[in-house]
């Protein structure tokens, strides 16, 4: 629970910076960053009930679902956003080619 600000923290501001310092890669398409966003409310929610499972004292098996549900919705996130880049780097390649 004390580092709960991490994970928004990290996962929102390391893509901007990357972002940032490299400006020639595209920032994403809506679709990519609504998963992004999905990805980390539910890494952040798993985190949160993670912290009041352990302060109350007992265990719950289904808080491990957050994690797979957040680590796949980023790694699609992932995936679009390279599925968006590769399809605008080869249409930007077959126009400028001839």
């Amino acid at each position: 629970m004390v580092y709960l600000f991490a994970i928004p923290l990290v996962l929102g501001v390391l893509p901007q910076l990357v972002f940032l310092l490299a400006p020639w890669l595209d920032i994403g398409s809506a679709w990519q960053k609504m998963l992004h966003s999905f990805a980390i409310a539910t890494l952040t929610v798993g985190s949160c009930l993670q912290g009041i499972v352990e302060i109350y004292g007992t265990a719950n098996p289904y808080i491990v679902y957050y994690l797979f549900i957040g680590a796949g919705l980023l790694l699609l996130s992932i995936g679009v956003w390279f599925a968006n880049n590769f399809r605008r780097r080869k249409s930007f390649l077959t126009t400028y080619s001839k």
